[in-house]
Parts: structure tokens; C-alpha cells; sequence
């Protein structure tokens, strides 16, 4: 971002709230329509989908500063939009009775990947790949989550919530 911009450490700071931001309203949407609908898979693949894709475009976008940031927005919020109905999936997937352990496992996992996707990412970046290797690997990832999502069947237990 900083290079990107040419802005200062506040400015940049700035600039990089702005996916995060979007994500937090992406969220709150996402799951409403989810929780309206009872189509949790069908809230979480296109996402991560479209996520993986921005992230590509967004390292294609090369010097075009403003393309890539609104890219990155856009990969921003794919990515944290699903969330909320990825958990309501897994608790609905899960047999009854382990629905709790089932997210916490999903969680323990997350927590792991979160870790060593960062120190991968980092790797990679560090080797001849450079960033394309990085911004690949992250858009690979993402692409073969939705794709992993996709191949669940959607529950037929799931049930529109009540929504006010």
C-alpha cells in the first residue's frame, strides 16, 4: 500500500482500513441473506470465488494504483463475507449433539492456517516467485476453498431463520 500510494504511514494506514471496513458491512449482509434464505453453502463458495479472482486481478493490476486498491477492496470483502454462514454450514453439517466441538475444531484449524498461511505467504514472497508467487498461492487458496465448499452438499435441514 505504501509503495503503491506514495503516501505517508498515516495516509497508508488509512488506505488499509478501507477493505476491512467494506468486509465488516460485506459480513452483516451476507449473513442476513444466509440466515433469510437457509442457503449457507450457497453464501460462502461465490465469495471465496470472487475473492480469489480480485486477488489476481488485483497483482495484474500492476501500477495502477487505484484499480488494485479497488480490487483488493473487492478481495477484501469476498473473503470475510462468508464467515458467518461458513460456521452456520459447519454447525448445520455436524451431527447433532457435536455441532460446538465440530467449530471449535474448525476454528483450532483456522487459527493453524492463519499462522502457517502467513509464514508460507512469506516464503514464497521471499523466494524467485516474489510477489506474483504470493498474491497466486493466496488466489489459489481461496479458489480451492470455494471449490472444496461447492463439493458439500447443501443441508436439507437448514431452515430460513427468523429475521426481524
Amino acid at each position: 500500500m505504501k509503495k503503491g500510494s506514495g503516501e505517508g504511514i498515516g495516509a497508508t494506514g488509512l488506505l488499509t482500513a478501507i477493505p476491512y471496513a467494506c468486509a465488516a458491512c460485506a459480513m452483516l449482509l451476507n449473513s442476513r441473506l444466509s440466515d433469510r434464505s437457509g442457503r449457507r453453502r450457497a453464501a460462502v463458495w461465490p465469495w471465496l470465488g470472487c475473492g480469489g479472482l480480485a486477488l489476481l486481478a488485483s497483482y495484474a493490476a500492476g501500477d495502477h494504483f487505484p484499480v488494485a486498491l479497488a480490487l483488493l477492496v473487492v478481495a477484501g470483502l469476498c473473503l470475510y463475507a462468508p464467515y458467518g454462514p461458513y460456521f452456520a454450514l459447519v454447525s448445520t453439517l455436524a451431527p447433532p449433539g457435536i455441532a460446538g466441538a465440530a467449530v471449535a475444531l474448525v476454528n483450532s484449524f483456522g487459527a493453524l492456517g492463519s499462522f502457517a498461511g502467513t509464514y508460507l505467504v512469506g516464503w514464497v514472497r521471499g523466494t524467485q516467485l516474489g510477489d506474483a508467487g504470493a498474491f497466486g498461492l493466496m488466489a489459489v487458496c481461496a479458489l480451492l476453498a470455494a471449490g472444496l465448499t461447492l463439493a458439500v452438499p447443501e443441508p436439507t435441514a437448514s431452515r430460513p431463520v427468523p429475521v426481524p
